[in-house]
């Protein structure tokens, strides 16, 4: 997973066109109309009606790295065309991103009209990428590892890994992650969404042609996360975010980014959702001290900052083409009416009494 980074600095951004499409079959066509020399072409599988359990433990991040090599070519195809292929699995989706040049968009129509078909999983490949998944682990960063702690300190049980390890996966067959593939792939858990030079109507109806088969669905309950702990390291704190489309989870997301605010060399890393998340606070400054921060700052003017700069965030998301097309597939992934600027408003609306509740949280943790 890449974590979303905090931007203290206000990246110019302007919207541009934009067109949201909901098929009868559930799924979402987003796309936005920029002048850029790339477009970034995203296809975003939600796993909203099937969380990471103990039996499919890293499947999903199995299946991303099977399903990326799995069309025969194709990376070569993209990187002769002057393309990239990226792809990345969260707790609540799978991307894949072609970031291609405007005149090659052919080539993402493909591979997600093949990647729609079969995720490509056989025992050989398994046997292959488990080993990868295994590497990938071991090269884990210090955030990283740092998070994986705080999701298990804050959620226990539910706050499974969905990286997994080469053990979890390793024991996977063709069949569960043919399985798997086939309910991620249902109507109302896939969005396709796109930033760039585009022509919007064309694009809209090329990607009504890949999306027109698949199964028509409603998303489903979301399986809720209940705290089960907290976490406090030297150096970060992991903040339990509620949902995202909530009161509190937008309180709670101000006091996360206005600790960020007031720490030397900070970094935070989260992801919106509307399961109980985490942001992951800290500082790189050895000198720098959490606790010290929190008893010694004044809350209001925390809360001033927090606002600001959570405002800020969603801006630094928005500002270049691939990132328009992550933030805005990934929020329609988890709900089709959930947009960035309903995201902004909430925040200017956040509530002092709601981030204090998260701002004792935090003090209570810090060292």
């Amino acid at each position: 997973m890449i974590p979303f980074l905090i931007a203290l600095a206000s990246p110019q951004y302007q919207e541009s066109d934009q067109l949201k499409t909901l098929l009868p079959n559930g799924a979402v066509i987003f796309c936005e109309k920029r002048e850029s020399p790339f477009v970034s072409v995203q296809l975003i599988l939600s796993n909203r009606d099937f969380p990471d359990l103990p039996s499919n433990y890293g499947y999903r991040h199995l299946i991303e790295h099977i399903a990326a090599r799995s069309i025969p070519g194709h990376d070569l195809e993209i990187e002769s065309s002057g393309g990239f292929l990226f792809c990345s699995t969260s707790r609540d989706w799978m991307r894949f991103e072609w970031r291609l040049p405007p005149d090659k968009l052919s080539l993402a129509y493909k591979g997600i009209g093949q990647l729609l078909k079969d995720c490509g999983a056989t025992e050989d490949l398994i046997k292959r990428e488990s080993i990868l998944v295994g590497r990938e682990v071991d090269l884990a960063s210090t955030p990283e590892i740092a998070s994986k702690q705080a999701w298990k300190s804050v959620y226990g049980a539910e706050g499974i890994d969905p990286v997994g390890n080469k053990e979890s996966v390793s024991g996977a067959k063709p069949d569960d992650l043919r399985g798997l593939w086939r309910q991620m792939t249902r109507g109302s858990n896939v969005v396709i969404s796109a930033c760039g030079t585009l022509d919007q109507k064309l694009f809209t109806s090329s990607c009504k042609d890949l999306l027109s088969g698949l199964m028509t669905s409603k998303p489903g309950p979301i399986a809720t996360r209940a705290i089960d702990g907290s976490f406090g390291a030297a150096g970060m704190v992991g903040v339990p975010i509620p949902s995202i489309t909530t009161k509190q989870g937008v309180n709670a997301l101000v006091a996360a980014f206005g600790l960020a605010g007031r720490l030397n060399r900070p970094f935070i890393t989260y992801t919106p959702s509307i399961r109980s998340g985490m942001a992951l606070v800290g500082t790189t400054d050895p000198y720098d001290s959490i606790k010290q921060v929190v008893d010694v700052e004044d809350p209001a003017i925390i809360f001033i900052l927090g606002r600001i700069n959570a405002i800020e965030w969603v801006k630094s998301r928005l500002s270049t083409p691939d990132g328009a097309a992550e933030f805005n597939g990934t929020l329609l992934s988890l709900s089709p009416s959930l947009r960035p600027a309903k995201l902004i408003e909430s925040i200017e609306l956040a509530s002092y009494a709601g981030f204090l509740r998260t701002w004792s949280l935090i003090k209570g943790v810090a060292q």
